[in-house]
């Protein structure tokens, strides 16, 4: 029987959970990231959550299918996403992926300074609002009047 090959892109949700659920590799591409952006910081536990979500007690609330969560050596937290396309709907839900994971750290009682900064780490095609014409693009909380960033440690 003729074996048949088809190209599948590394942005396909199942291929992409397929290479980047072997630690190794995650830990590999995004340690060279790291470098890349010439970063100090090494990953010191990588998390895989293969086609599992993370449920709500609330049935009225939204599910969330998170892919891999990456803990750095100074405790950041990194989310990372693939997205086929990428366009307003898939920015929100970046940006609920990061805020459920920030908002959801602490255990009862735990006092807010103990609150460790989320990244999302989108790794998309497509070209939201036109103006990601960069490889890298970075986008984080700022106040619109002065453009300063606000709470540097937070959400990026």
């Amino acid at each position: 029987m003729p074996e048949t090959k088809e190209f599948i892109w590394l942005t396909n949700d199942l291929v992409f959970k397929h290479v980047f659920s072997k630690k190794e590799i995650i830990k590999d591409f995004f340690n060279s990231y790291l470098n890349y952006i010439k970063s100090p910081l090494r990953i010191t536990t990588v998390k895989v959550t293969k086609q599992k979500y993370m449920q709500n007690s609330n049935i009225k609330l939204h599910d969330y299918y998170l892919d891999i969560v990456l803990i750095l050596s100074n405790e950041e937290i990194v989310n990372i996403e693939m997205y086929n396309n990428f366009g307003e709907t898939e920015c929100k839900k970046s940006l609920v992926y990061a805020s459920h994971i920030y908002s959801h750290q602490l255990r009862k009682n735990e006092p807010y300074k103990n609150i460790k900064k989320v990244t999302s780490f989108n790794i998309m095609n497509g070209d939201f609002n036109l103006s990601n014409k960069d490889i890298i693009n970075k986008y984080e909380l700022i106040n619109v009047i002065n453009h300063e960033k606000i709470l540097n440690e937070s959400i990026e």
